[in-house]
């Protein structure tokens, strides 16, 4: 039983020195792997551009260290330190090949040439005021003028009265047939003091063709400010309403068709007093003939 245990006990330290011994060369190994990559140099294709009297070689005191081989198209290419390599010498431009016959070289322009356009400022335009208006230059304010229709209407329905003796009647007036081919009462400067204007629309008279028609009335107006003072005009208008109804007949009305009475023409005279009264703010009043 002695024997046995000696012999297992023998067998296991054997054992431990074949692992001890084979862990070790794995190690060197690995060491030997890494100081190789270490040393390795960089490989060089251009052998030819270097060669010293060699045959695809590289002259110097390391040529019998570098490893050399074979590419596929049978040239000889041989690995050097990085650190021995010199840089390349530049190329002069007129050897690069880069231009052809027949095809000009193409130059970047320098800041150090001589023949460098200069830079043009750029042109700036004037500058041009904007125009304004002084105080001579602005247009005067609008001033708005007041003004107000005085109207009155001599309505004859359901008669209706002929021409021709609507016309004996109106001359009869001293009314005068012109401007808006109406009848007017003109002041001795030739403006209107009052007009007469027909009933039937639009309100003219056509002297030609006035004793063929039958009137039905006339509505009598005045535009304040006019050749005479407002009270006048409305009196003289009043007046020669009531003298047309004497010879035609018919009833007067106000603008709004009710009958005039004289509540209603002391109304008028007092709007009258009002549009003429001074410091009236300016205002524009009209009464539909």
């Amino acid at each position: 039983m002695s024997e046995l245990r000696w012999i297992l006990i023998g067998f296991g330290i054997v054992l431990l020195a074949a692992i001890y011994l084979w862990g070790r060369r794995g190690q060197s190994r690995e060491s030997a792997s890494e100081t190789h990559l270490r040393a390795r140099p960089e490989p060089s294709l251009d052998g030819d551009a270097h060669s010293g009297g060699s045959e695809g070689g590289i002259s110097g005191p390391d040529e019998a260290l570098a490893p050399a081989w074979e590419d596929p198209q049978g040239r000889s290419v041989q690995f050097r330190p990085i650190e021995d390599e010199a840089p390349p010498a530049p190329v002069p431009e007129r050897d690069r090949g880069l231009a052809h016959e027949g095809v000009r070289e193409r130059r970047e322009p320098t800041f150090g040439e001589a023949d460098i356009t200069e830079e043009l400022p750029a042109r700036r335009e004037p500058a041009v005021a904007a125009p304004t208006l002084s105080s001579s230059d602005a247009p005067p304010p609008r001033r708005i003028e007041r003004r107000k229709i005085l109207s009155v209407r001599l309505s004859l329905l359901p008669q209706r009265v002929p021409g021709d003796t609507l016309l004996e009647c109106l001359l009869n007036e001293s009314l005068e047939h012109g401007k808006y081919s109406v009848f007017h009462r003109l002041h001795t400067d030739g403006q209107a003091v009052f007009s007469v204007a027909s009933m039937v629309e639009p309100g003219t008279f056509d002297l030609e063709t006035m004793s063929e028609v039958d009137y039905p009335g006339v509505t009598l107006f005045a535009q304040l400010p006019g050749p005479v003072p407002g009270m006048h005009a409305l009196n003289e208008l009043i007046a020669c309403a009531r003298r047309l109804q004497q010879a035609l007949g018919g009833t007067l009305q106000d603008e709004r068709g009710v009958p005039l009475t004289v509540h209603r023409i002391e109304r008028m005279r007092q709007e009258v007093r009002e549009f003429e009264r001074p410091g009236r703010a300016p205002t524009t009043e009209s009464a539909h003939p």
